[in-house]
């Protein structure tokens, strides 16, 4: 069995070196590294809506067995959309990394953590416990496919 590709949105404030863990996330798990930020900077006026942003970030995820999303959701509106998107084209989170910094979590986080797809960290974690994390939940993934 070919192995699996981890599917992670990394969420958190930029103060939690956000960017710079989504980034060696993706290149320790070779997959695209998609900054939400860079997409709305490179492809859509200041004041664009959600949907030209998810489009551009859908077209980058079609050939893509996985990725790491940095930036992720900061309104329910966002996670929802989010979550659409990745379900529309058969590639839902298999884990939302929440890089914790002093501001409170917001209802962003519980939806995630109601969805059962959260691990949350402190910045200055080390790597590999969130690498471990990411396994997990692919080991998850892998097991549902199995056991519907």
């Amino acid at each position: 069995m070919p192995s699996l590709s981890p599917r992670v949105l990394v969420a958190g404030s930029s103060d939690a070196e956000r960017g710079a863990r989504a980034d060696r996330l993706a290149r320790f798990f070779r997959v695209p590294h998609l900054s939400v930020c860079e997409v709305i900077r490179d492809h859509a006026a200041p004041s664009a809506k959600d949907a030209p942003v998810l489009r551009v970030v859908a077209a980058r995820l079609v050939d893509s067995p996985g990725y790491v999303i940095d930036a992720a959701p900061r309104t329910l509106a966002e996670a929802a959309a989010v979550d659409g998107l990745l379900a529309s084209l058969a590639v839902p989170a298999d884990l939302v990394v929440h890089l914790r910094s002093d501001e409170p979590p917001g209802v962003v986080i519980g939806y995630y953590q109601a969805r059962g797809t959260l691990a949350q960290f402190l910045p200055g974690t080390d790597d590999e416990a969130i690498v471990a994390s990411v396994k997990r939940a692919l080991l998850n993934r892998k097991a549902r496919a199995v056991h519907p």
